[in-house]
């Protein structure tokens, strides 16, 4: 017994690090035991959000990315109780294979870099009472028209007492496509499925001669909301999406392509 409660003890210090953890917790693919900073930051009464951009040169929030660029990764967290005392947050962008995607030249001032898996994470690399983190990453130098890049994070509030119980977290993930250098599109070289109507209440239909595997959903901001596979979809039931505007990528004979439509 006596051993089992020293292991929690020195298991929890490890997981409530205020310089931010040494491996990688952000929520992607392949990290150790899939423990996430959800695991370790529970039970305040705080109700987190963490939100990050990309920003280009032209300093505007992009949904696409080009190869080989740089862009500002902006990371804000909100806590809506506006009670938490502190912020913390991990980030590791991915390729569609879940390799590391890019890299990160600089860092602000509050963030660290942080190798696990052959990744590099940006993290906070203490506690900061700013609820802001900045970096620069630059894409890929190859991107394709199959190819996407995923954002994983987590982010913390908490209240700065040295113990992770008390506090809450919040893991999430953001999508990126690839833009033609030469289009606003992304690249596609064969007709799209078509969406039947692109204004609906209930369902999307697709007509389209090949099958499609799989069809996801994202928001206005890249946030992936929905995704269904089967092995010929002609048509998924959004029905329970609120109004606005969405964007549906379909994967069909291994080709990507994109569609915007209105969900009323």
């Amino acid at each position: 017994m006596f051993r089992i409660v020293i292991f929690v003890i020195i298991s929890l210090t490890f997981l409530s690090d205020r310089r931010g953890r040494p491996i990688g917790n952000a929520g992607a693919p392949g990290e150790v035991d899939n423990v996430t900073c959800l695991n370790c930051h529970i039970r305040g009464n705080f109700k987190p959000e963490i939100q990050i951009d990309l920003i280009d040169k032209a300093n505007k929030k992009v949904q696409k990315i080009l190869p080989n660029t740089d862009y500002t990764v902006n990371v804000q967290l909100i806590d809506s109780t506006s009670k938490a005392a502190v912020f913390g947050f991990q980030m590791v962008p991915l390729t569609s294979k879940e390799l590391m995607a890019g890299s990160f030249p600089t860092i602000g001032s509050r963030v660290k870099r942080v190798v696990d898996l052959n990744r590099t994470y940006i993290s906070h690399n203490n506690r900061s009472t700013s609820a802001t983190f900045t970096a620069t990453w630059k894409s890929p130098n190859q991107l394709g028209d199959k190819d996407s890049i995923k954002l994983y994070y987590a982010g913390v509030v908490g209240n700065d007492d040295d113990n992770s119980i008390g506090d809450n977290a919040i893991v999430k993930s953001k999508t990126f496509l690839y833009e033609s250098t030469t289009s606003n599109e992304a690249v596609e070289i064969e007709a799209k499925p078509i969406l039947i109507t692109n204004i609906t209440s209930t369902y999307l239909e697709f007509k389209y001669d090949k099958s499609i595997k799989v069809v996801k959903v994202y928001n206005h901001l890249g946030y992936l909301i929905m995704e269904v596979e089967d092995t010929d979809l002609k048509r998924i039931d959004i029905s329970a999406l609120s109004a606005n505007t969405y964007f549906v990528q379909t994967l069909a004979e291994g080709k990507i392509f994109t569609q915007k439509f209105l969900k009323i």
